[in-house]
């Protein structure tokens, strides 16, 4: 493997579809994501007059949605200008389904279509993965690495007297 870096030919690297550079800032993955919602913005756009409502939420769902979702639990958590042009591109995507103005407010709109916002859709990745990490559903090594709290705490009513 080949040294990644700032000052290496090399920025990042593609490993399982996700670009992962030295310090894992995921500006390259996110700068990726960007670029695949950008064409499926595209092909929404040009069909938003011609094809029904819930023709256009099957195409932001089969192309742009799998590209937000994938990995979100990585690079989800990152903020800065990046995540926020990936979030705009969503709106934007949401307003094409819609059919409604360029400025017209989203979040009754994510609400009728049944979608969720992409700081949504982190929240619910990061559920799913501590709901297998409670469930011991995960791999030996990360079992070893995660441990859970004991649930119990004390209380006035089960505080040991001594």
């Amino acid at each position: 493997m080949e040294r990644i870096g700032e000052k290496e030919s090399i920025k990042n690297i593609k490993f399982v579809g996700l670009h992962i550079d030295e310090k894992l800032t995921w500006k390259y993955h996110m700068e990726s994501v960007f670029k695949k919602m950008s064409s499926g913005l595209r092909a929404l756009t040009q069909c938003k007059k011609i094809l029904p409502m819930s023709l256009k939420r099957l195409i932001y769902n089969g192309i742009m949605k799998p590209h937000l979702e994938y990995g979100l639990i990585l690079w989800g958590s990152v903020k800065g200008p990046m995540r926020k042009s990936i979030e705009t591109l969503q709106k934007k995507a949401i307003r094409a389904i819609a059919g409604t103005n360029y400025n017209a407010h989203t979040t009754p709109w994510f609400a009728e279509l049944g979608l969720l916002k992409l700081e949504h859709l982190y929240q619910v990745s990061a559920c799913k993965e501590a709901e297998k990490i409670i469930r011991k559903l995960v791999p030996q090594e990360l079992k070893q690495t995660c441990s859970i709290a004991n649930p119990q705490r004390a209380t006035r009513h089960n505080q040991s007297t001594k």
